[in-house]
């Protein structure tokens, strides 16, 4: 018998907690959003095949992938809805893990890597959205970069750097196919590699299994993770699949008309992702573009040194927890709720309009 000692086995800690292995426990959103990237970097190289980066050009070779190339409808829907589920899968991921951290908190650096994912996994999808070169993704990219020039000394520099120029050109489309295509994807691979060796070192050790289990007396302290965590892997890659294969079927990715700089759509809406941001901007721009989100950045990457949060002297009792929790879900709650407003209440002229009439 072979010895099992491939790069994939060392990935993976050899002895979990036994309540890690159950799928309440985490709900498989890690390992979906894994086999999410996996899908959306193959099926990214497939539409990479007849994709051209050239604005003259951009929007016909969409619309013969979509027309002539063979299953090339489907493939360009699948990809683009493993990515934006990507952005819901890493969401939940990081939500659920806060809420069902045990009594001694959250791991420290893992948390601030799977946060590093969430920022790279958003610019991933972002740097995708004007690839089709239509109005909708020129626009959305238009609105969305311009959130930048409201940062003080970073923010113009960052746009110029990612835009090519001052504003949403050939060379845009140029540099976000590489981010998109090259760049991003490397980093992510990378840093899901990291935090899958931060999770083996630092989350799986007796240590933290006795503490985690200590409400448990009589459940087995430490069980062998492999085969069930390449179950729970092969389980979320081939379901993913199934169900955004069913998906892209009948529900075609969105495709507007070709872009037109001349002719800006009413409203303007950045990617759905960024809905929410855009929606702060119309009350008051500087808090809404610069204030809240790289408070929100700042506080969701700092989340595990706060008291009662990261790994206290003394475990933090429920009283603080439910307080952290609850704060946690009103954030969130808020954000969910300002891109619902943006995506449905907003009208021409960013005014209020009622969907259903």
């Amino acid at each position: 018998m072979a010895k099992r000692d491939n790069w994939l086995v060392r990935l993976h800690p050899g002895e979990v907690p036994a309540r890690y292995l159950h799928w309440s426990y985490s709900l498989a959103l890690g390992w979906l959003a894994a086999a999410l990237f996996v899908i959306c970097c193959a099926t990214g190289v497939l539409l990479a095949m007849h994709y051209r980066a050239d604005a003259t050009v951009a929007y016909g070779s969409i619309l013969d992938i979509v027309s002539v190339v063979e299953y090339g409808r489907v493939l360009r829907s699948v990809h683009r809805f493993s990515g934006e589920a990507m952005i819901v899968c890493a969401v939940l991921h990081l939500a659920w893990v806060f809420l069902r951290r045990n009594r001694t908190g959250l791991p420290k650096w893992n948390w601030v890597v799977g946060a590093g994912l969430a920022v790279l996994i958003l610019l991933t999808n972002f740097t995708g959205y004007l690839l089709p070169w239509d109005q909708t993704s020129y626009w959305g990219v238009t609105i969305g970069a311009s959130m930048l020039d409201y940062t003080p000394w970073v923010g113009p520099l960052a746009k110029q750097a990612l835009l090519g120029g001052s504003a949403v050109a050939d060379e845009s489309l140029v540099r976000f196919y590489a981010l998109h295509v090259v760049v991003l994807p490397a980093a992510l691979a990378l840093l899901i590699v990291y935090h899958l060796y931060r999770f083996k070192r630092d989350m799986i050790n007796r240590r933290d299994a006795q503490n985690a289990d200590v409400a448990h007396p009589g459940r087995p302290t430490m069980a062998a993770a492999l085969p069930t965590l390449y179950y729970w892997e092969l389980a979320s890659l081939l379901a993913a699949l199934a169900v955004l294969t069913l998906l892209g079927s009948y529900v075609d990715a969105p495709l507007a008309g070709p872009a037109d700089a001349r002719q800006p759509p009413n409203p303007a809406k950045a990617p759905w992702y960024f809905l929410w941001i855009q929606e702060l901007v119309s009350y008051s721009a500087v808090i809404g573009a610069l204030v809240v989100p790289w408070l929100l950045l700042a506080g969701a990457t700092l989340l595990p040194w706060l008291p009662g949060v990261g790994r206290p002297t003394r475990p933090a009792g429920p009283r603080a927890r439910w307080c952290w929790n609850a704060a946690f879900l009103a954030v969130w709650a808020g954000v969910v709720a300002l891109t619902i407003v943006a995506a449905c209440f907003r009208g021409q002229n960013w005014s209020w309009i009622v969907p259903w009439r």
